[in-house]
């Protein structure tokens, strides 16, 4: 990755690609024909059934202790071991119920739904809700207008001037010590996702031309349907058509609330926190680490509504070496291959590599991949990626000195 410049001369270049395209109809789609195939449950299920062996197993392990001890035996684990293993494999799971949403486990929209209501329900996340509100995401990808997560603060946001209004001292208004920086991270690690579930996420989309600006408009928590009329007509996340849907997610959560009381008062709280919400918190640290981390870097950019079209959202997001063979193996890849996700949404993450590699012979320079240490990107991005600035059809984050990583230029280059 380059290191951070001032928006002068010495600066990299970023000539926007111009392909045209709109999700489902990009001009990528016949260099992936051979790997862009309908998925087959058969080659999915044993994804399934080793991340529950694994879950299974591991529990097991912190529930019966072994007797005895067999030759080449190293002991017991350590419980933290145990624990670190179930979240990556609970993680693996809700990836697997992500893959459902788009519809990339099988052929049937039917089973695709009913397997992920049931791991993302059991995960404590809305299915129908979230597959809406994800939806929402893929068809306005790096818009800084009709996008619905990680869309960035702009200067007005954080009260910074304009340089060409003034001498900005950017010292005295973004620097903060590492060890606030370290507070700010783990808070959104832990409570990141349960958050973002919740609806304390920002409004978004900014702009939005089907609802009239001059009206109240909402963004609701997923997990509520809005019963008042006036803001059932204003409600930029759900439709009157996908109220049942919600509704059921609503219902499904509610099983759950059933469920663990019935399972606390049997078993007792403290087992429901080891062997469930402790791993259950590492999923929404793994989740929204890799989200995060898919869709933010200094290299990557975000479009208004004249520069954005579906091919540059799709190309705006970043491919890492998440976990290494831990992410390939537990979390599908859900990291390893984002940007071939983001042109083909349905792809079955087993294609994924072979379109990947397909891919990247017609991006070229537009492709994007970072081998850096998962914890040092993700230091990294929260302290240089900041905010943009207030205009400008192309915009790339900012750092604590106000630098770019890259300029941006009129000429404008085909992909």
């Amino acid at each position: 990755m380059e290191r951070p410049f001032s928006q002068k001369e010495d600066s990299p270049i970023f000539q926007p690609p111009t392909a045209e395209g709109r999700q489902g109809d990009n001009p990528t789609a016949s260099l992936c024909e051979e790997h862009y195939k309908r998925p087959a449950v058969s080659r999915a299920r044993p994804f399934d059934d080793w991340n529950l062996f694994v879950s299974c197993n591991s529990t097991r392990r912190l529930l019966v202790p072994r007797e005895g001890n067999y030759p080449g035996d190293v002991g017991e684990p350590h419980p933290l071991r145990s624990v670190v293993s179930i979240g990556l494999a609970f993680t693996g799971l809700w990836v697997l119920g992500h893959e459902c949403g788009h519809g990339g486990l099988t052929n049937s929209k039917y089973f695709n739904d009913m397997i992920g209501f049931i791991l993302h329900t059991a995960l404590w996340t809305p299915y129908f809700s979230w597959k809406i509100s994800h939806h929402r995401h893929h068809c306005n990808h790096a818009s800084m207008d009709r996008d619905e997560v990680f869309v960035p603060n702009t200067r007005a946001d954080l009260g910074i001037p304009d340089e060409t209004q003034q001498c900005v001292s950017y010292d005295d208004l973004l620097e903060d010590t590492p060890l606030y920086s370290l507070f700010c991270i783990v808070g959104c690690q832990v409570l990141g996702f349960p958050a973002y579930i919740g609806g304390f996420q920002r409004v978004w989309p900014k702009k939005i031309s089907e609802v009239d600006q001059s009206s109240e408009s909402y963004e609701f928590i997923m997990i509520i349907w809005p019963v008042s009329q006036r803001i059932i007509a204003n409600c930029l996340l759900f439709s009157r058509e996908q109220r049942s849907a919600v509704i059921l997610s609503d219902a499904g959560l509610i099983a759950m609330a059933v469920l663990f009381t019935s399972l606390s008062l049997n078993y007792g709280f403290g087992a429901i926190i080891k062997l469930y919400l402790i791993p259950w918190f590492a999923v929404t640290h793994w989740v929204g680490l890799a989200t995060y981390l898919q869709h933010t870097d200094p290299v990557v950019p975000r479009y208004r509504q004249g520069a954005w079209n579906f091919t540059r959202g799709a190309t705006a997001t970043i491919d890492r070496d998440f976990l290494g063979w831990q992410g390939r193996f537990f979390l599908h890849g859900v990291s390893h291959h984002h940007v071939v996700h983001h042109f083909f949404p349905k792809l079955p993450f087993y294609n994924a590599q072979a379109a990947t590699d397909h891919l990247k012979k017609f991006m070229g320079e537009y492709y994007m991949y970072s081998d850096k240490p998962v914890f040092r990107a993700l230091w990294d991005t929260f302290r240089t990626c900041l905010f943009v600035d207030n205009q400008g059809d192309v915009v790339f984050f900012r750092d604590r000195k106000g630098r770019a990583a890259r300029r941006v230029i009129n000429q404008q280059k085909a992909i």
